[in-house]
C-alpha cells in the first residue's frame, strides 16, 4: 500500500526554515500547485466518490498549494455535505503550521469551518481525532498563536499515539513539532527537530524511491539556516559599529570593545577580559 511518494517527503523535508523567516508577517504562505503529485492514502468514511478529490486535497496541503487544496476540499464538502472530514481539510489549510500565524481573516475562516467541521463529526475515532486536533488549534479567544501551535501539537501526538499506523498522522505530527519549535524561544540542541527528524527518516525509509537519497538532512537543514542567519546579524552588527560577535548572556549582536574585554551595550555584561 502507498502512503505517499518521494515528492511528498522531500517537500515537507524541504520545509524546516529559520524562525527569522517564518517570523517575517508578510511572508507569503501560498505555493503553487506542483507539476507531479505523489500518491496519498488518507482512507475516510466520506462518499465514495469523493475519495480520490479528498486525498488530492491532502496532497496539495502537503505542498502547500493552500488556495488549491481548500477548493479541493470544499469540492468534497459539495459532493458529500455530511463529510466532516472535508471541512478538516478546509481549515487545515488555513493554519500554515511550519510559516507565520494566519491573517485576521484566515484565522477567522479557518475557524469556522473548524467548528463545522466539529458540528458534522465523523463515524470512526480516527476521523474524530483529526476533526479534535484542528479545533484545538481555533479553540479559545485571544490565545497567542504559539500556544494555539503547542495545542495543535499536543492533540496530533495523540492522534498519533492512537494511530501508530498512519503515516498521515506522523507527517502531520512531525509539522506540528517543527511548528512549535519555530513559535518558541531559540534552542541551540535542535530537541524538536531532531525528534521530528526522526519521524520523517522512519517514513524516508518506507518510500526508498527516487529523490529519497537527494533529500537534505532536516537538522543539518536548520543548523545552515541558522548559521546564515547568524551571519547576517554579524554584517550588521559590524556596519553599526559593534564588533560583530553575540553576547553570551543575552543573545544580542551588541558587543563592543572596552580596553581588553568587549562590554555589551544591551545588557552590560563584559566577556574576554584578561
Amino acid at each position: 500500500m502507498r502512503w505517499f511518494r518521494a515528492r511528498h517527503v522531500l517537500v515537507t523535508v524541504l520545509a524546516i526554515v529559520s524562525g527569522r523567516a517564518l517570523a517575517e508577517g508578510e511572508h507569503e504562505h501560498a505555493h503553487d500547485v506542483p507539476e507531479k503529485f505523489g500518491q496519498v492514502h488518507f482512507p475516510t468514511s466520506c462518499k465514495p466518490e469523493t475519495q480520490a478529490a479528498f486525498e488530492r486535497g491532502v496532497a496539495l496541503l502537503h505542498s502547500f498549494a493552500y488556495v488549491k487544496s481548500a477548493a479541493t476540499f470544499q469540492e468534497v464538502s459539495a459532493t458529500d455535505p455530511a463529510c466532516g472530514m472535508a471541512q478538516w481539510g478546509v481549515a487545515a489549510t488555513y493554519f500554515h503550521t511550519i510559516w507565520g500565524p494566519p491573517t485576521d481573516d484566515e484565522f477567522a475562516a479557518g475557524r469556522a469551518t473548524a467548528q463545522k467541521a466539529a458540528q458534522l463529526g465523523a463515524p470512526t475515532a480516527r476521523a474524530q481525532d483529526y476533526i479534535g486536533a484542528i479545533g484545538a488549534y481555533y479553540q479559545g479567544d485571544g490565545v497567542p498563536h504559539p500556544l494555539r501551535v503547542v495545542a495543535y501539537e499536543k492533540a496530533m501526538t495523540g492522534v498519533q499515539e492512537r494511530n501508530p499506523d498512519d503515516h498521515e498522522a506522523a507527517i502531520f505530527h512531525a509539522l506540528a513539532m517543527l511548528g512549535v519549535a519555530y513559535n518558541s524561544p531559540p534552542d541551540k540542541t535542535y530537541a524538536r527537530q531532531r525528534e521530528a527528524a526522526k519521524i520523517l527518516n522512519r517514513l524516508l525509509k518506507v518510500e526508498p524511491e527516487q529523490g529519497l537519497r537527494s533529500a537534505p538532512d532536516p537538522l543539518a537543514w536548520t543548523q545552515k539556516e541558522a548559521r546564515a542567519a547568524a551571519a547576517e546579524k554579524r554584517a550588521e552588527a559590524k556596519a553599526k559599529g559593534y564588533e560583530g560577535e553575540a553576547c553570551g548572556e543575552c543573545g544580542n549582536f551588541t558587543l563592543v570593545r572596552n580596553g581588553t574585554c568587549m562590554k555589551c551595550d544591551t545588557c552590560g555584561s563584559t566577556t574576554g577580559c584578561s
